[in-house]
């Protein structure tokens, strides 16, 4: 057995005191330490805290890339933690024996909970979190009076922009979610964001929403990368990290061409992302130049002569932008076959939110059929207006998986792979060979759910069948 110790991977050793005397190992030297109760204690309270979770079961779906002997599935299981890191897991017994007798252990038994990895959702709006659940337009399908319902009912001012950011971040780090993509309507959403305490802040990436189509689309591709660039070196994101910043042109209907070109400069090839084929309307709008967004831009009075048709659908007219970044695309309600071969090719992710996409009144969705040719499909929850107003984790990803197993019968660890390092992969840049599941040497981001261990079905099914709150596994004291 191979434990994590620091930076480095050693075969194990500990380091313990024993009745007054202090045991060196290969990474202590020279210790030259008085065998003082008060020093004793000084000494121990210094070495790092060892907690493991000894659970009913323990659960991942790693890609063959990371997992070649496959992913961890076991029953029961334990994991055990240490500054940060997964340093063991296995079954209880063994995960024991290869953590020793550390100074400082912490034994928490869950014989009822399941085990995961902590969730990513792919897509939020973290500042739309204190609108609240909105029932959709009851006067048939009205996608534009729901926008407009938006434009007017979203926070304007900074403490209400902060507040709903930092709401939506709690919410969600709740509900066992350990990443967001969050689509920030504002620079002060972003740093909300970023500038919220530890216990709420979760990695990802924050892409700031931009306008501007027309003759007006230059100047806004301008304006919105300064934007972006100004937050770059104020809150010093890392590109190649977990902790980003980028653009989210709005949607082929309300960002024209060179938004999208400037959402992918370097070193921002990996944190853009964008609205497509959500609607009907949208293929109408971008094929024909004709049908409701018209209106609304006119309304708006965004509307000029120089926004032409392009015979194409909304797929087809942004693959050649989309090949040149790595593009997490929300939706995707509408597409064809033709769409999802352009979408495998292109390498974008597709962040699909199955509960905001049946409010919206779609169905049929063909994640499975993007799935088989290759595409990325992660999963996340879309705002909070549109989750049901029942729902006690609105801002989850459980609740997302829970309602395509009872719908459309996926395959639990399917499903489970689109929730975690498919999402990781798509807000982080990474190949999948990079991702982080439950291993040794992996940050510790995990999280629990109830399962009835008596009973002989899978734990995971049982927890898409159940209604169970997904509880996350940062501090261990919650559950003593």
């Amino acid at each position: 057995m191979w434990v994590c110790k620091g930076n480095g991977v050693y075969p194990l050793r500990v380091i313990r005191i024993e009745a007054g005397s202090y045991v060196s190992q290969p990474w202590v030297r020279g210790a030259d330490i008085a065998e003082t109760r008060a020093i004793r204690w000084t000494i121990a309270m210094s070495e790092p805290l060892t907690t493991i979770f000894r659970a009913g079961a323990v659960r991942d779906a790693a890609p063959r890339e990371v997992a070649p002997q496959g992913p961890v599935n076991l029953s029961p299981g334990a994991v055990a933690v240490c500054e940060g890191r997964i340093v063991a897991v296995g079954g209880w017994s063994e995960v024991e024996r290869a953590v020793g007798r550390p100074v400082r252990l912490r034994v928490v038994d869950l014989p009822d909970r399941l085990i995961l990895p902590a969730m990513t959702n792919a897509h939020a709006h973290l500042d739309l979190t204190d609108i609240g659940a909105v029932p959709y337009p009851s006067t048939g399908r009205d996608f534009i009076r729901w926008i407009e319902m938006v434009i007017r009912s979203r926070p304007r001012t900074q403490e209400q922009i902060e507040t709903a950011v930092r709401n939506g971040l709690r919410m969600s780090r709740q509900s066992g979610v350990g990443m967001v993509g969050d689509i920030a309507g504002s620079e002060t959403a972003v740093r909300a964001r970023w500038c919220a305490s530890e216990e709420i802040r979760l990695p990802g990436c924050s892409y700031l929403e931009c306008f501007g189509i027309g003759a007006g689309e230059s100047a806004a591709a301008g304006q919105a990368t300064l934007r972006r660039d100004r937050l770059w070196d104020e809150l010093k994101p890392n590109p190649q990290g977990i902790n980003r910043v980028g653009l989210q042109p709005h949607a082929p209907y309300s960002a024209g061409i060179e938004l999208f070109r400037a959402a992918g400069d370097p070193p921002f090839t990996a944190a853009c992302s964008t609205h497509l084929a959500e609607t009907p309307e949208e293929d109408q709008f971008i094929r024909h130049g004709s049908g409701p967004f018209v209106e609304l831009l006119k309304r708006l009075g965004k509307w000029d002569e120089s926004i032409k048709p392009t015979g194409h659908s909304p797929v087809e007219y942004l693959a050649p932008v989309l090949r040149t970044s790595r593009w997490v695309v929300a939706h995707c309600n509408e597409v064809s076959d033709r769409d999802i071969e352009l979408l495998a090719s292109t390498k974008a992710a597709v962040a699909y939110c199955p509960l905001a996409s049946e409010y919206f009144e779609h169905a049929g969705h063909r994640y499975r059929d993007m799935l088989e040719a290759g595409v990325n499909v992660c999963i996340g929850t879309d705002s909070l207006i549109c989750q049901p107003p029942h729902e006690s984790q609105p801002l989850g990803v459980m609740p997302q998986l829970r309602r395509l197993y009872r719908r459309d019968r996926t395959d639990p660890g399917v499903l489970l792979a689109m929730a975690t390092w498919r999402g990781e992969a798509a807000l982080c840049g990474r190949s999948y060979a990079e991702v982080e599941t439950i291993r040794v040497g992996c940050h510790a981001a995990l999280a629990a759910v109830r399962f009835d261990p008596a009973v002989s079905a899978d734990a995971l099914t049982q927890a898409l069948l159940n209604d169970e709150p997904v509880e996350p596994l940062a501090d261990a004291a919650a559950f003593l």
